[in-house]
């Protein structure tokens, strides 16, 4: 592991801390005792020394050092003021109020400067070093910020009635930031190259985790900042394991007055430093006993539980205890965000569900070729679909509908896709598969998972209308001036993205979620790409100890792919031999925070298994989703 940690107390031109230096030096200690991080793996920067010539080296000079291997975990840590300012004319932010936020360096001066040295550090800025960094060493990236995300609506002297003192800095609303800052050290567009049958998961170049959420500020008491202190007792706690220990269940389990944690980022769900993806696997929804007497489980429709799915219940947090009973999922005990349990076994005190299978049936059609031995293959096929112990395959004869019509031809399996916008577009067949059940029956199991997502939605009608816009993005060298330029892409549902005869696309593109209901909404964006069968995450809600914050408000905006995203802009390519591409993108949205993220985590072509208990409590509200098709098509 390899860290930068910058503490600043003794501000120059603005209010000084008492505790930042304090939590710098706690941080470094944790990292050589605990983690056995050697001392010239780490650069401190105190005070004076976090200037922001200093920072901005250091932060840059990660992406050079050739002792840093790729992949390796890199660990960025700050802690002192953080501020908000309106963003210059031509910088992408969000409309409403058009403010960024800053960290601030200690020569960081609260009246504008024409010196840049004297300029906060913009999170544009940020964002564009850590991309380069992470094309230069990988995205096992980790920030971690104990300032202020934005400026609360009373300051005063930055104390409160706690004597704790805030960390933020009120600037005056003639602040200006200087259009040009840092304009030499940003890089170009960030490319992500988006193949729809070969996506780059590299979607996001680090996890952030925060001290406090939007309307808070970070505070310090007795010489320690609240954040850093809980997060140091948490990490130290011998029951607190880091290399099985997310930076979702971080925030989690910190419970600090007046400051909700969060962590943000595509791999927040990955284990702390070491860069591994964690697999969703099978999922332990928590059962609690409510006031009247009832047994809930924490998931409802809007997880994707329909009636007629079956659940196991067990008494312990382990999948492989054995189960006491099970049960049934009805039309009267679903409701959008939370099941009622109805069963008349002796219910433990506290107990966890486990989903056996589902109400939702794949249609699959299985059509002899008159090959022999290619016959007794999907012969094979068949009935082990029809022996599927968790009920996933629905078979269909004759005309009836199906998703999927499977058949041989030539000595390979051929499967064929029955939907209308698809092969409307000229896509008809997924790519064939050697004449092998062993080889066909996970590409049919993936292909479960992608239409049981792709296709479930409300089922009432009260919608949460949005817009969900597609924009070819200008070419700039700063990212806040990659605004999107010409019409909407999108027309009556459908994006069409020209292809050049190499298979590449030389534009750049980003989408935008307007919100045209009167709720604040949450917001899961995914790809759903046919030639594979994959589902990608392209946009998630940040998580915290605490109520999460919406991410797209009534009436606003929210940018996915350029402007304050935190995600680069997208490219589009058809391999070699593929003359057209399709993929649905496919937006969640609810009132109030769901857990998503077993969309897009659940395996589908590895076969490891984790555990995770997902328990936000009960919740109340609506949800639904949009959805639109994005076209490929090669040019002659």
């Amino acid at each position: 592991l390899f860290a930068l940690v910058i503490g600043i107390n003794d501000y120059q031109y603005t209010r000084k801390l008492s505790g930042c230096v304090a939590d710098a030096q706690d941080i470094v200690s944790y990292l050589t005792k605990h983690l056995a991080v050697p001392m010239n793996h780490i650069t401190t920067l105190f005070n004076e020394e976090a200037n922001r010539t200093h920072i901005l080296e250091n932060l840059q000079a990660f992406a050079h050092d050739e002792f840093i291997a790729k992949n390796s975990p890199i660990l960025i840590y700050y802690a002192g003021h953080g501020a908000r300012a309106v963003a210059p004319k031509d910088w992408e932010v969000d409309e409403r109020d058009r403010q960024i936020q800053m960290i601030l360096p200690w020569d960081f001066n609260p009246q504008t400067s024409s010196a840049e040295n004297e300029q906060g550090i913009p999170d544009i800025t940020l964002r564009s070093i850590l991309d380069n960094l992470a094309e230069k060493k990988g995205n096992n990236i980790t920030v971690i910020l104990d300032s202020s995300h934005s400026v609360s609506h009373s300051h005063g002297d930055g104390t409160d009635s706690y004597h704790a003192t805030s960390r933020d800095v009120k600037l005056p609303e003639t602040y200006t930031i200087l259009p040009s800052i840092d304009a030499a050290i940003c890089p170009g567009p960030r490319l992500e190259q988006v193949s729809l049958s070969h996506q780059n998961d590299r979607a996001a170049s680090h996890v952030l985790l925060a001290a406090c959420s939007s309307g808070e500020t970070a505070k310090e008491e007795n010489g320690r900042g609240r954040f850093t202190s809980a997060l140091m007792q948490y990490l130290r706690d011998p029951k607190t394991l880091v290399d099985t220990t997310t930076y979702d269940q971080v925030v989690q389990a910190l419970n600090i007055h007046g400051q909700t944690p969060r962590s943000e980022g595509f791999h927040s769900q990955q284990y702390l430093f070491n860069g591994m993806v964690r697999s969703a696997g099978c999922i332990l929804h928590p059962i609690r006993r409510n006031r009247r007497g009832e047994f809930i489980m924490n998931a409802g429709e809007a997880h994707g539980i329909n009636p007629g799915t079956v659940f196991s219940i067990l008494p312990e947090n382990d999948p492989s205890s054995l189960a006491v009973g099970e049960f049934v999922v009805t039309d009267t005990s679903l409701h959008f965000f939370y099941t009622v349990i109805s069963t008349r076994i002796s219910m433990p005190p506290i107990a966890w569900a486990l989903q056996r299978y589902g109400g939702y049936q794949l249609s699959i059609k299985f059509q002899s070729s008159g090959e022999g031995i290619a016959d007794e293959i999907i012969s094979q096929l068949k009935t082990t679909c029809v022996q599927d112990s968790k009920k996933r395959f629905l078979l269909t004869f004759d005309d009836g509908h199906c998703e999927l019509s499977v058949t041989s031809q030539n000595g390979s399996v051929v499967i064929e896709i029955t939907d209308e916008q698809c092969r409307s577009a000229g896509l008809r067949y997924l790519p064939s598969l050697p004449l092998q059940c062993d080889k066909v029956y996970p590409v049919l199991n993936a292909a479960y998972q992608f239409f049981w997502h792709l296709r479930r939605k409300p089922n009432h009608e009260d919608v949460l209308p949005v817009e969900l816009e597609a924009w070819q993005l200008r070419t700039a060298r700063r990212a806040a001036q990659r605004m999107p330029i010409g019409d909407n892409l999108c027309r009556e549902g459908v994006i069409r993205i020209p292809i050049n005869s190499d298979g590449t696309s030389s534009a750049y593109f980003g989408y935008k979620i307007v919100n045209l209901s009167e709720e604040d909404l949450f917001v899961w964006m995914f790809s759903y790409n046919f030639l594979d069968l994959s589902i990608r995450l392209l946009h998630k809600p940040s998580i915290s100890s605490g109520e999460p914050d919406p991410c797209l408000r009534s009436g606003g905006v929210l940018p996915v792919g350029y402007g304050s995203s935190g995600t680069g802009p997208r490219t589009f390519s058809l391999p070699d031999g593929q003359d057209i591409d399709v993929t649905y993108l496919k937006v969640f949205l609810s009132t109030k925070y769901i857990d998503l993220s077993s969309v897009v985590a659940a395996s589908r072509f590895s076969e490891r298994r984790t555990v995770r208990e997902l328990d936000m409590g009960l919740l109340e509200g609506r949800w639904d989703t949009h959805c639109v098709l994005a076209l490929q098509e090669r040019r002659v």
